[in-house]
């Protein structure tokens, strides 16, 4: 069964909609800011977690953040889905933009269905409808090995863009396994592999490379997010 992750707002009824929407939920994990004097946002996420205890179900979980620091909330969500099984599903509805924003981007690393919760007036009625967003169905938080993270470092600290001969160099790691994380970095669309080139060779004079002509490596918008997002 999928596990939620939902933000506090000022109303809980983004949350509770989200929640009977999709009907069978494991668990469901409540991210707020602590409470001050303009707003009780821990005491509206008990409100929640009683009022889903007393409808049967007893797998809230409460979780504080930092409303306006975006990797306290990524990190929270990563926590998350660091302890349990997918599939996971955010509700990115209620709190600050910046919450609604890391929980956008968490919902891209860890292969979450991402939704938001629209509220519309009818003859004085307030109705709900749920919106699904469209975001990568590929968890990288959980596929993204160590040895690949170190090829995206490698790269990146080339300037996200070089040859394999200068990653192989840099790396100190055979051929074979630098094409085999480079095959895996480009299933999961975090590098582009681009066509031969022949290049000066002054440029591999220092590095003892002989081969001149070389694959170009690029680092995709996708890999720069989840290395700048990715905890070590």
């Amino acid at each position: 069964m999928p596990v939620h992750i939902a933000l506090i707002g000022r109303s809980p009824e983004p949350i509770l909609t989200g929640f009977y929407h999709y009907g069978s939920v494991n668990r469901l994990y409540l991210l707020h800011s602590p409470n001050n004097e303009q707003d009780k946002f821990a005491d509206k996420a008990r409100d929640v977690q009683r009022k889903l205890a007393a409808a049967g179900f007893g797998g809230v979980h409460l979780q504080e953040i930092d409303a306006f620091d975006m990797r306290s909330i990524i990190n929270a969500i990563l926590s998350i889905a660091e302890v349990e099984n997918p599939p996971f599903y955010i509700n990115i509805t209620g709190g600050t933009n910046m919450m609604a924003g890391a929980a956008c981007a968490a919902s891209f690393f860890v292969g979450a269905k991402a939704y938001y919760v629209q509220e519309k007036s009818a003859t004085g009625n307030s109705q709900y409808r749920v919106i699904e967003l469209a975001v990568p169905n590929i968890p990288y938080f959980r596929e993204l090995s160590k040895s690949e993270l170190s090829v995206l470092k490698a790269l990146d600290k080339l300037g996200g863009i070089c040859t394999n001969p200068e990653l192989k160099y840099r790396l100190g790691i055979s051929p074979q396994t630098l094409s085999y994380h480079i095959k895996e970095l480009e299933t999961k669309a975090l590098i582009e592999i681009g066509g031969s080139e022949l290049r000066p060779r002054s440029s591999y004079t220092e590095a003892g490379i002989s081969d001149r002509r070389v694959k170009i490596i690029k680092m995709t918008n996708a890999g720069r997010l989840v290395l700048r997002w990715t905890k070590p």
